[in-house]
């Protein structure tokens, strides 16, 4: 049906409208190269949309200025709401057929929508997930993401495995990982606002909504490693709303695909796992009392989750990692993290 709508729509010489949302907030000197990547789009019928979310750096006279330079740029000027709160703003204003999201520190290639917009019209999907690259603060080195091994190999997937390979983490669940129908976002999901990791909460409802995920394997998007990311400043914070969204996160699929519940607990176990790392590694800049606190808090939600499917359900990379830190060699494991994590 799907299919026949887009090629019913070329027929009339009509091309459907993508509404590419970006979020701004205080990235001065990668603006001008994110946004002159999406304007290059080999596919023209975009609706671009720049959320200035209260930037204070001069984003915001950048803004501007595209908007008067290309005619299908739009800015919208807001207080700051944060990442989840101007993607939201996005999702309200846009009146495209589908939402693509970047991250304005970002850069995306020439045919990324082109060739998600061939690939969801020969499969009849309602999703297209693409692979992406990871690039340097100053965008001149380029590396593979660790997910180019793990990318799925079918053309498509059920919308049930394929946030199976989520669960697996064998496929990223990024906002900007994927260009989708606006029909899976509008009134009916939006991110959490004041929260970060906020794609956990979300990618599984949009992905859940589809008929079919069609997969794009090929690096159309590239992420940029740099200090000031969020995925870079990983706290206390960061510890506590990706807990609270993980939770959600199974709560909803215990309902939604019952047989998913247990990966999806042993994806919060190898998450809650990963904090124990990230507190570690904190250890020196938190006081004691906090440091001690905070651990004991992370390994009593393990055990929590442990009782959740039983010992016998946990995965045996979970059950090796939770023998080593019960031998005390915590140190040794995030240094080990630490060379892994090198590839977002």
């Amino acid at each position: 049906m799907y299919k026949n709508r887009l090629i019913q729509g070329m027929k009339m010489g009509k091309c459907l409208l993508v509404s590419v949302i970006v979020p701004v907030y205080n990235v001065k000197p990668y603006l001008n190269e994110c946004i002159e990547s999406i304007v290059k789009q080999s596919y023209r019928n975009l609706e671009i949309i720049l959320i200035d979310d209260g930037s204070d750096d001069g984003s915001s006279e950048i803004c501007d200025l595209w908007s008067l330079r290309d005619g299908r740029i739009r800015v919208i000027h807001q207080e700051n709401r944060g990442l989840s709160g101007a993607r939201n703003s996005g999702i309200d204003v846009s009146s495209g057929d589908y939402i693509l999201f970047v991250d304005s520190d970002d850069l995306v290639g020439p045919d990324l929508v082109s060739h998600c917009i061939e690939i969801m019209g020969q499969t009849d999907s309602d999703v297209c997930v693409f692979r992406f690259n990871n690039v340097s603060e100053n965008g001149k080195e380029c590396t593979d993401s660790r997910y180019k091994e793990l990318f799925p190999k079918e053309k498509t997937l059920s919308p049930r495995d394929a946030i199976k390979q989520i669960l697996l983490m064998r496929l990223p669940n990024y906002a900007w990982s994927y260009m989708s129908r606006a029909s899976l976002l509008k009134g009916k999901v939006y991110f959490p606002q004041g929260k970060v990791m906020e794609d956990l909460a979300t990618t599984y409802l949009i992905w859940g909504g589809a008929s079919r995920i069609a997969f794009l394997d090929e690096a159309c998007y590239f992420y940029r490693v740099r200090s000031g990311s969020i995925l870079a400043s990983k706290n206390i914070k960061f510890i506590h709303d990706c807990k609270d969204n993980l939770e959600q996160l199974t709560r909803d699929l215990k309902q939604l695909y019952p047989e998913l519940y247990p990966d999806a607990v042993n994806m919060f176990i190898q998450y809650l796992i990963n904090f124990l790392f990230i507190l570690y590694q904190n250890k020196k800049d938190s006081p004691d009392a906090v440091y001690r606190n905070e651990t004991k808090n992370v390994k009593r939600e393990i055990v929590h989750q442990i009782n959740n499917i039983g010992l016998a359900g946990v995965s045996t990379l979970n059950v090796v990692k939770l023998i080593f830190i019960r031998l005390g060699l915590l140190r040794i494991m995030v240094s080990i993290s630490n060379l892994r994590n090198k590839r977002v």
